[in-house]
């Protein structure tokens, strides 16, 4: 019996002799030559954005022996060696790779030791952006300017994706030229004592990606191009309208209220329309103002609590002649009101454009164009206008602009 034992035991034996001797066999041709050594790998490797370029960043530690990172791209067709000194402390490393075509890219790392030794492979990837995203940025878009006696604020539209900031160019009032930056997050930004009347340059700054190691401009624009300048600073002052003459009118029911009292300072009385024959608008009046004006602004006060009349227009001229003609195509359009219906003084504000004219007259003609209550039923309490006393808080008659009232 214990033979039988003794023999299986040496078949035993034998049998895992035998296996191990084939699996030595499978590992064989792995370990010809020796055993293979590997350089660390990188603790840390990514790749930023950049213009025609991209920036590799690395941390690597505990690797005094390796003394080049090698990068591939392009199925391995382009590469770069590069140089470096390490130690087994953590260093971290930026290396750029220049001049690559607009695209992403696939790369592969492998740093190398003095010894020849190189780690195994590691991949990243990275977008390099040129022409074609530069050409489809667009400049951000500004909404208003305005002017204060401090400088100018300019308004601006929301940013679009990927912009960083704005850079912003202006005149002050001493002709200098200043510069401000406006981040993305922002709407408004103040120039201060920015001129008046002056215009601004500026440009947009894109990424295209978070931590883009370049920034995208768009070329520079001049606000003017849209159509839009820091406006001038006007201050008026009231017409006086104890002598104002009506020369015309075409429409008026004195028994309701005569034309003349929407301009007798008691928006208890009005002017009414004649509702008995139903004439529809628009009224038409001319008024002698008895001296010539620079008009900046023009008011109305609708008749307390029934707030018939809606649309006024304004026109001026200094020609007595087309003051007997309010027919005539040489009135000078000033501009429009549009009455609420709400009782007290309401103002319209000439444009700016209308105001760099300088339109001065002596008559108005004054046309009501539309009622809040009917085509027919218009009710004025008071009628006026503001004069341009100031520009940009010079007195309007120091600039020659604006001459000194004559009564005729």
């Amino acid at each position: 019996m214990k033979k039988i034992i003794q023999i299986g035991c040496w078949l035993l034996c034998a049998c895992a002799f035998m296996a191990c001797d084939d699996l030595m066999d499978t590992h064989k041709e792995f370990i010809e030559g020796g055993e293979i050594i590997y350089a660390p790998k990188p603790d840390t490797i990514f790749f930023v954005a950049g213009k025609n370029r991209i920036e590799a960043n690395y941390i690597i530690s505990k690797a005094p022996n390796v003394n080049s990172i090698n990068i591939y791209w392009n199925g391995s067709q382009d590469s770069l060696v590069t140089t470096v000194n390490l130690s087994t402390a953590a260093t971290a490393g930026k290396i750029v790779l220049n001049n690559l075509e607009e695209k992403a890219y696939t790369f592969t790392v492998q740093l190398e030791d003095k010894y020849g030794h190189r780690s195994l492979k590691t991949t990243g990837f990275g977008t390099s952006y040129g022409e074609n995203y530069q050409n489809s940025l667009l400049g951000r878009r500004i909404n208003q300017m305005e002017s204060n006696s401090e400088g100018g604020v300019v308004k601006w539209d929301i940013a679009q994706e990927g912009l960083v900031y704005n850079e912003i160019r202006y005149k002050d009032k001493q002709g200098n030229t200043k510069e401000v930056r406006m981040e993305a997050g922002e709407r408004d930004i103040f120039c201060p004592a920015a001129a008046s009347g002056s215009t601004i340059d500026y440009r947009s700054a894109y990424i295209p990606e978070e931590a883009s190691i370049d920034t995208f401009f768009t070329a520079w624009q001049n606000s003017a191009e849209v159509g839009m300048n820091f406006p001038h600073v006007y201050e008026y002052a009231d017409v006086d309208r104890g002598n104002w003459e009506v020369l015309y009118y075409d429409n008026s029911d004195p028994d309701e209220g005569s034309v003349q009292n929407m301009f007798d300072n008691d928006e208890g009385s009005y002017w009414h329309s004649n509702y008995h024959d139903a004439t529809r608008f628009p009224y038409t009046f001319v008024i002698d103002m008895k001296a010539n004006y620079w008009i900046g602004r023009m008011g109305a006060a609708s008749r307390q609590n029934t707030h018939y009349s809606k649309g006024i227009t304004y026109y001026i001229t200094e020609d007595a002649n087309y003051a007997n003609d309010p027919n005539s195509n040489n009135w000078i359009y000033l501009g429009d009101l549009d009455l609420r219906q709400e009782n007290g003084w309401q103002w319209s504000t000439i444009s700016e454009e209308t105001a760099g004219k300088e339109l001065r007259g002596r008559y108005l003609k004054v046309v009501f164009t539309s009622g809040h209550n009917g085509e027919h039923l218009g009710a004025i309490a008071e009628l006026g206008v503001q004069r341009i006393s100031s520009i940009d808080g010079v007195m309007a008659t120091n600039h020659g602009q604006y001459p000194p009232t004559v009564n005729h």
